[in-house]
């Protein structure tokens, strides 16, 4: 049923072009309240090599997906991560937070520790990541690692730049 199978067949692509932005891009006009449109169009144009869409215009399809529900918590985890990107730790912080606490799994805890860590708070980033409801997922293994080995810290240059 429209819009979910256009979205969903979309999605299921090994790749993405422009065309398939501008095909989600009309939808929103029929669908504009539709929150997981906003944010598959807004993870999708983030994957297309395209001058016409500009990085935040994932922002805007993020914000416009909280705006048609403020409980939609893979909006909140997108914009934990856009947010991240843009080394805006506070921002993040809150969006993966409101994603936590509208339902959001694992990942969001991960990536919350993440933002922690980041800013300074390692201790914070720990229980963050003891809060997570699999202990030995990898994804939490290798955060807690990460953290101690201090990837995560604040003005901790990227791995590459270490290796030089």
């Amino acid at each position: 049923m429209e819009p979910d199978d256009t979205i969903d067949s979309i999605r299921q692509q090994e790749t993405w072009t422009i065309a398939h932005v501008e095909r989600l891009r009309a939808l929103t006009v029929r669908y504009p309240e539709d929150s997981y449109l906003w944010d598959v169009l807004g993870d999708i144009s983030q994957m297309i090599d395209s001058e016409s869409i500009t990085n935040d215009f994932s922002l805007q399809c993020y914000l416009s997906a909280i705006a048609a529900d403020p409980a939609y918590w893979p909006a909140h985890e997108s914009l934990g991560h856009w947010y991240d990107l843009a080394e805006n730790f506070p921002l993040a912080q809150r969006h993966f937070l409101l994603a936590i606490e509208h339902g959001a799994d694992d990942s969001a805890r991960v990536a919350l520790a993440s933002i922690h860590s980041q800013m300074g708070l390692r201790s914070d980033a720990f229980a963050e990541l003891d809060r997570c409801e699999d202990q030995q997922a990898e994804i939490v293994l290798d955060m807690r690692r990460e953290i101690a080995e201090g990837h995560h810290d604040p003005d901790n240059d990227d791995e590459l730049t270490k290796a030089e």
